[in-house]
């Protein structure tokens, strides 16, 4: 896409976007610091992300089986947010005073038990982000909200399109589940971001390639 085009609305997704990272593995990290099959289990935690990002199999059920094999505690979450929060994306901060007059939103396969917390940093309100709510039942991790639209593989989609007064939307994400919300009408145009992961299948469906956050500039106004 050579023109520039004018976007009125920013959607990110959090995870290998916003965050250098997929936020479960951070999670992971801290749960199995001292297990001693660790490695082992952050392969399968990996394999099962991949197989969902690629859109190879279901979302709901990618993050059921991550979280069942990694069965999480409250403390799992408090003990990473430092280390959540270091790793969000420095092109993303570079970028923001450039976008300052577009309304940006996250939309995320990731948890709000984490992301909210960031809001002020993110400079998107928390509700503005959107993302999955664990439940968690005497500290220990106990199920996963599943009213929310965003276990499905459409779900990021039914969330933009839920969203209203948006104009022209950009949706910017490194999964199949980010392509779909401008396949199924939450976006005008899909910005396929590989500075932390490139997705062959993904990469294929975008408009406009980004290799860095900051590359935005050069295709919209």
């Amino acid at each position: 896409m050579k023109k520039k085009v004018k976007i009125d609305t920013i959607i990110f997704d959090f995870d290998s976007t916003v965050l250098r990272g997929e936020l479960l593995e951070i999670l992971a990290d801290f749960r199995l610091r001292n297990h001693p099959e660790r490695e082992m289990i952050l392969d399968k935690v990996r394999t099962i992300t991949n197989l969902g990002m690629e859109g190879k199999i279901d979302f709901e059920d990618s993050l059921s089986r991550r979280l069942n094999i990694l069965n999480l505690d409250e403390s799992v979450i408090e003990d990473s947010r430092e280390s959540v929060r270091s790793m969000i994306n420095g092109e993303y901060f570079d970028l923001l005073p450039k976008i300052k007059d577009k309304k940006t939103y996250i939309i995320s396969g990731g948890y709000k038990n984490v992301i909210d917390p960031l809001s002020e940093e993110l400079e998107v309100a928390t509700r503005d982000i959107y993302a999955i709510n664990l439940i968690f039942k005497n500290g220990n991790f106990s199920h996963f909200d599943k009213s929310s639209p965003l276990i499905k593989s459409d779900g990021k989609a039914c969330v933009a399109n839920s969203i209203k007064n948006k104009g022209k939307v950009l949706m910017v994400g490194d999964g199949m589940t980010d392509y779909k919300v401008k396949e199924l009408g939450g976006a005008d145009y899909f910005a396929a971001y590989t500075g932390v992961v490139e997705r062959e299948p993904v990469v294929k469906c975008a408009d406009f390639v980004l290799h860095d956050l900051r590359d935005l500039l050069n295709f919209i106004y």
